[in-house]
């Protein structure tokens, strides 16, 4: 195998007969002397950022600083983030009149341009393959089954909404009918107060003529 030689964006060990890099295809630098940068044949100064990785779980397009999937938080089957200090990077972009613009890659075909989101027949040469056509069934699968439950969610919360109102009008009804009862009641006393203080009277008066006689 010989000696290895790390890929400065995605950190692959790549052997010392490869002039590119085996995961991101970025051609060996000509400064790399030591072995240990690589650089891009279309755009020597692109970043970590400008390069992204198609998550093989959800499909999330993710820049290769992550090193989980910023959707589903998959950390399996990915490549972890380069390092890259400060001199470096600012050394990178000395040239360059505005940062570069990002970069989207095909997690399937590996094609700049486009991700496994909005791949067609016309742009993705893997869009016919049999793990893209089960990746696809799957993901339609999975949105249906979403689908499925938020609308389980919605129809329960409708439920739960004709209930709560039902209630509230039950509610009121019964406040009504209890306020009709108490206003009743509260009317039967008084009249029955009047005629009790009447007839107290008039048994006091009567009472007081017998103790006069």
């Amino acid at each position: 195998t010989g000696n290895l030689w790390t890929c400065l964006f995605c950190t692959w060990k790549n052997s010392s007969m490869d002039t590119n890099c085996f995961q991101c295809r970025k051609i060996k630098s000509s400064r790399s002397d030591n072995g240990d940068m690589c650089a891009s044949s279309s755009n020597p100064s692109a970043s970590l950022s400008s390069i992204t990785w198609s998550c093989p779980h959800c499909t999330t397009e993710n820049t290769m600083e992550d090193i989980r999937c910023l959707q589903c938080g998959n950390s399996e089957n990915i490549i972890p983030t380069a390092n890259i200090t400060t001199s470096a990077a600012s050394s990178t972009f000395d040239d360059l009149d505005e940062p570069p613009k990002r970069r989207i890659r095909c997690g399937a075909c590996g094609k700049e341009g486009h991700n496994r989101s909005n791949a067609t027949e016309s742009n993705c040469p893997a869009y016919f393959d049999e793990n893209e056509i089960e990746r696809r069934e799957i993901q339609k699968m999975k949105k249906k089954e979403a689908l499925e439950r938020e609308r389980k969610k919605m129809a329960e919360l409708k439920r739960e909404e004709e209930t709560d109102e039902k209630s509230y009008a039950d509610w009121l009804k019964q406040t009504e009918e209890l306020k009709k009862k108490i206003s009743k009641s509260a009317e039967y006393r008084k009249g029955e107060l009047k005629r009790i203080e009447k007839k107290v009277q008039r048994m006091e008066k009567r009472q007081n003529m017998d103790e006069g006689l």
